[in-house]
């Protein structure tokens, strides 16, 4: 197809021109676009050996049970979750050290750009710690409430192992599932909208997993 000569033609990428240089015909031009991508941020707490001793040292508090409707897939610090586990702890250096991922990852995901950056605030509104001892699982789940929801890897396996109960996200929207995984790995910190399902592989190592996860509520300051 010919490109017309006209002020909106002239905004058209080099991709764009070629595609509809290169069409037979209008219908040729269509096809489909990812409007709607979801963010899922990975990244190094840079500093989380200093941290580990904090959040070990409130492990070491917990009485990890099972919840009562989930069967036994896993363990909790908080059956109920009535405790918040960072604030009851007192986790000051992660607290520290996941305000400048969540900032990045809400700048990056262009959640601040809703708020200028001065005004975007948030609060943790509950967090717990998940232990998965050999054979332990996670059943699909989604955290809805939550703007933001994340987890922290305390404790993992050795990289070396396989199936160390890999955490992996699930999209329905579609009639045919698609889901991603990611590796559980020591030090790691993922943050995700809380509408997004996901779960976590069994364990098949001799080695416990321990995680902290945490929900995030967004206000303005």
């Amino acid at each position: 197809m010919q490109i017309p000569d006209t002020p909106e033609a002239a905004k058209l990428s080099p991709e764009q021109r070629e595609l509809i240089s290169n069409a037979k015909s209008k219908r040729d031009v269509g096809g489909v676009d990812y409007i709607f991508p979801v963010p899922i941020y990975v990244n190094y707490i840079e500093n989380y050996q200093e941290i580990q001793d904090e959040l070990l040292t409130g492990v070491s508090h917990c009485d990890f049970g099972m919840h009562p409707n989930w069967g036994h897939t896993h363990f909790l610090s908080d059956v109920t979750f009535d405790q918040h586990f960072i604030k009851d702890n007192r986790c000051n250096k992660f607290t520290e050290e996941l305000d400048w991922h969540v900032r990045k990852y809400a700048k990056d995901a262009g959640i601040i750009g809703q708020f200028s950056e001065d005004k975007f605030d948030y609060d943790i509104k509950d967090s717990w710690v998940a232990l998965f001892k050999k054979h332990n699982y996670a059943h699909i789940h989604s955290h809805g409430e939550a703007d933001i929801s994340g987890v922290y890897y305390i404790q993992t396996p050795p990289k070396t192992t396989q199936n160390v109960g890999k955490i992996f996200f699930q999209d329905d929207r579609m009639s045919q599932e698609r889901s991603v995984e990611i590796p559980a790995d020591q030090g790691v910190i993922l943050l995700f909208p809380g509408y997004l399902k996901h779960g976590v592989q069994t364990n098949i190592s001799d080695v416990e997993r321990l995680s902290l996860s945490f929900n995030l509520k967004i206000k303005k300051k």
